[in-house]
């Protein structure tokens, strides 16, 4: 009796904690998703992006604002994608500040791209204010954000980028073709740096 009574116990905290890795997909190692594509299908259409227009068709933001395809001609484009609380996201989110201050921006943009409400992005920037009426800061080792962030919801960032999971982080040429693509982000700062001059270096060879 006791056997079974543990047994069930054991079956009920395996169920408990799939759900909640279901509710919070940050981790890239555990995908999960709600829709109607199954993970192996949504690998396939992520891997087939890599040299190919990252977006066909305009997308409209939570913040309102639209992402479309003529955005990406002109410049090379960093785009990267995090949400918070997501341990490689905070890790990489200082490197995308200190990208973006290698590069003069009529050259490369960098744009954030997050399942994230809008109002939580405003009031973080606004908590790195020194001013009496700022919000609490609650992620005070995770700097301002100096380029420009757009909310998405969960379903319009798997049916246009087919991903789930965070962080991932595409390098997108002047004519709009992915030409970098990488997920997840290391955990220790030796590894963080190499990771930091790849991107580097992907962008310089774009520049070219």
């Amino acid at each position: 009796m006791k056997l079974n009574f543990l047994l069930l116990a054991f079956l009920m905290m395996t169920c408990y904690l799939e759900a909640q890795e279901r509710e919070n997909p940050i981790d890239i190692n555990k995908i999960h998703l709600g829709g109607k594509i199954s993970t192996k299908d949504l690998h396939n259409k992520y891997d087939s992006l890599l040299g190919k227009e990252i977006l066909k068709d305009e997308i409209i933001s939570m913040n309102g604002s639209s992402l479309s395809p003529d955005l990406f001609k002109g410049k090379v484009s960093v785009l990267n994608f995090f949400t918070i609380p997501c341990k490689g996201c905070l890790l990489e989110i200082p490197y995308m500040v200190k990208l973006k201050k290698v590069f003069p921006e009529n050259k490369v943009q960098i744009l954030g791209i997050t399942d994230l409400l809008p109002e939580k992005i405003k009031n973080h920037n606004a908590s790195k204010k020194l001013s009496p009426d700022a919000p609490r800061d609650l992620y005070p080792n995770l700097p301002a954000f100096n380029y420009t962030v757009l909310s998405f919801k969960s379903q319009q960032i798997i049916d246009n980028f087919y991903i789930w999971g965070n962080p991932y982080t595409f390098i997108i040429d002047k004519e709009g073709i992915v030409r970098y693509m990488d997920g997840g982000f290391p955990l220790q700062k030796k590894d963080q740096e190499i990771e930091f001059q790849k991107y580097i270096d992907a962008i310089e060879k774009l520049l070219q």
